[in-house]
């Protein structure tokens, strides 16, 4: 039980920011521009770059220059996880409206 859960840990401290949320959720849908990302999540653009610093540091989003513009993606890593908590919050959803109680 010793086992080092650091990682783990940082990646749901990530996770746990609603707006970090809906910046991977808007990632998700296409790849898009620091000054979208501002209007998405009605976020100055200091708070975004913080909340983007983090998600690329977490290996969630990438960035690339497009001549003046900084456009972020979500990773595949950033992808495949997204899609797992929807997968699972679907499922949760789903057995919830049976009246199937979670273990």
């Amino acid at each position: 039980m010793n086992e080092d859960v650091g990682e783990i840990v940082s990646l749901f401290k990530v996770l746990a920011d609603p707006t970090r949320l809906r910046i991977l959720k808007a990632l998700e849908v296409q790849s898009l521009c620091v000054c979208v990302l501002v209007k998405c999540t009605d976020q100055k653009h200091s708070a975004l770059s913080y909340h983007l610093k983090l998600l690329k540091e977490a290996g969630l989003v990438d960035s690339r220059r497009e001549r003046s513009f900084q456009i972020y993606v979500l990773t595949e890593f950033g992808n495949l996880l997204l899609k797992h908590i929807e997968k699972h919050f679907k499922k949760a959803e789903t057995e919830k409206s049976r009246g199937i109680l979670p273990l």
